[in-house]
């Protein structure tokens, strides 16, 4: 059997292209029956998970310094990027053909969003760590609540503007505004500079001497951070990165529809947004600490609300 390119399928740009019909027909069921209600399940944790990385450290105080804040913003990246992607998948499998190929400037600068706003929070995240290990003391008396929010906001600022810029040159067709694919590529470059460039410092960072108990006590607790920071870090570039380069890749091998590829490299974006909030849990005490008391104060409100709902049951009846 020669591979088919042409199907004639209404649901064609969802069929992977250069395979015999047959395999390509048994790559569509599997894709629609199970790629893609794994990557809605991956979505649904990831939005629980992610929830309850930001109510812990809204709710307890002692996680509420810079670089918890900061990982609560990469948090609601995942956050928002989750029911994107669930929605997304719903719609598909309820249309007629289950391909869904149409894919509005709106929906489309929401997945930009999301992915700038990772790949940014990221970078500050890590020039955090840097400035933590290398400048201790500095860091531990100029780098406050107030500074770190500021840093948040700007982060979201800018990447609120880019995502802008991008939808009205693709909207309206503004031609002094470079295509998205050109700021895209710039943005990316700048912050995997950073990202690389932080830790290569925090790598190459020399020993403090051991007479200083204290600044050494303090380095070693933002170095134990930047470990986690690291991991997080590992889990973008095995994740993240090679979701985010798929479609490129694939647009490179000359191929002009890459609807058929979209779930599997949508479950690495997913997938990081998962493995992120399980990293902060497993690595951090007070982050488990914090969710403990977070399910303890839901089991003691729980019987509250039923005891006085059999007080109210019982005064009506009375």
């Amino acid at each position: 059997m020669h591979p088919n390119t042409s199907s004639g399928f209404p649901y064609e740009p969802c069929l992977m292209p250069n395979l015999p019909e047959t395999q390509q027909q048994q790559m569509r069921d599997f894709t629609n029956y199970f790629v893609r209600p794994f990557g809605m399940l991956i979505a649904l944790l990831s939005f629980v998970s992610n929830s309850l990385v930001i109510i812990a450290v809204a709710r307890k105080k002692s996680l509420q310094q810079p670089s918890m804040l900061m990982l609560s913003s990469l948090a609601v990246t995942d956050l928002i990027y989750a029911p994107y992607s669930l929605i997304r998948d719903v719609t598909t499998l309820t249309q007629e053909h289950m391909c869904s190929i149409d894919q509005s400037d709106e929906s489309h600068s929401m997945s930009v969003l999301c992915l700038l706003a990772t790949l940014t929070n990221v970078a500050v995240i890590s020039r955090d760590r840097y400035l933590a290990v290398r400048k201790p003391w500095w860091y531990r008396h100029h780098v406050t609540k107030s500074r770190a929010m500021r840093m948040i906001c700007v982060v979201w600022f800018i990447t609120i503007t880019i995502t802008l810029l991008i939808y009205l040159r693709s909207e309206f067709q503004i031609q002094f505004i470079p295509s998205g694919i050109i700021i895209s590529f710039v943005f990316y470059f700048v912050c995997f500079f950073v990202i690389g460039l932080s830790y290569l410092g925090i790598v190459l960072k020399k020993n403090q001497p051991r007479d200083a108990l204290q600044v050494n006590g303090v380095l070693e607790r933002e170095k134990r951070l930047a470990n986690t920071v690291g991991l997080i870090l590992l889990v973008l570039f095995i994740t993240f990165l090679p979701g985010l380069l798929s479609p490129l890749a694939l647009h490179l091998v000359g191929l002009r529809y890459v609807s058929a590829f979209e779930p599997f490299y949508i479950i690495l974006l997913l997938l990081n947004g998962l493995l992120n909030p399980l990293v902060n849990f497993g690595r951090s005490r007070e982050m488990r600490r914090g969710l403990g008391e977070l399910f303890k104060c839901f089991r003691e409100v729980q019987p509250t609300v039923v005891a006085s709902n059999n007080l109210r049951e019982s005064a009506s009846v009375s």
